[in-house]
């Protein structure tokens, strides 16, 4: 992956900038709670997400790697595919009737991976 480097001047102020803006969206989906982070909606989002920083991630950091063991083509049609199932194969009474845990972890997985990208692929090589 790439280098941590540090942030200076003009740097530094978007950083804390990004910070406090990443602070703020924290702060929202915990306040929206469980409801929102088990919906079909984000699920499927942070899947779709996860797919398209880790093309970001590997298209402006050239140390970037993805660092599952399945290749990236083969992985986007299993995530996209994924979250096509979530959105359209689910009945929203049988989504909302499987466990919060369960849900919250398909979301969480998805978007933890996505906010990881996008620091990678802002890394300097």
């Amino acid at each position: 992956m790439g280098r941590i480097s540090s942030f200076t001047g003009v740097s530094k102020y978007m950083n804390e900038t990004k910070s406090l803006l990443c602070l703020l969206l924290l702060l929202c989906t915990l306040h929206s709670g469980c409801a929102v982070l088990g919906s079909k909606e984000a699920a499927a989002g942070c899947q779709v997400a996860d797919v398209a920083t880790t093309h970001y991630a590997l298209h402006h950091n050239p140390n970037a790697v993805e660092q599952n063991g399945i290749p990236v083509p083969a992985l986007d049609v299993i995530k996209l595919a994924l979250a096509a199932y979530i959105k359209y194969g689910i009945k929203e009474e049988e989504w909302n009737e499987s466990w919060i845990g369960l849900r919250i972890f398909i979301t969480a997985v998805g978007c933890g991976a996505a906010i990881n990208n996008i620091k990678v692929g802002n890394q300097k090589p």
